[in-house]
């Protein structure tokens, strides 16, 4: 149950900065330089809304094992593009969580 509260809780405040701000959010689909750009805003627009929904059933254990099943997924298609990305050598914001929460995290020094 703890784990399926931290997965949870990752996903939807991973989800709510991207609905505050669709157009951000599109800005950094777009510099994975993965999807046609005729699909960039509705990748943009929907994707934030399943994390949330995702995050949601998760913590509440409405339907778990399809909540886990699209995690999982949503977790793998972003594994697999930020390694698509590193092997390109691309340098890029992966907008996962606010842009606060990334910069504290960067700036820490990792020992």
């Amino acid at each position: 149950m703890l784990c399926r509260w931290i997965v949870g809780m990752a996903f939807i405040v991973a989800s709510l900065h991207k609905i505050a701000n669709p157009a951000a959010f599109a800005q950094v689909v777009y510099s994975y330089d993965l999807f046609p750009a005729f699909t960039i805003n509705l990748v943009a627009i929907i994707l934030p809304y399943v994390e949330l929904v995702a995050g949601l059933a998760l913590m509440t254990a409405v339907y778990p094992r399809a909540a886990a099943g699209i995690v999982s997924a949503l977790l793998l298609a972003f594994a697999l593009i930020i390694t698509i990305n590193l092997m390109r050598g691309h340098n890029y914001d992966c907008g996962c969580f606010p842009t606060f929460i990334t910069r504290l995290y960067a700036d820490t020094p990792v020992s």
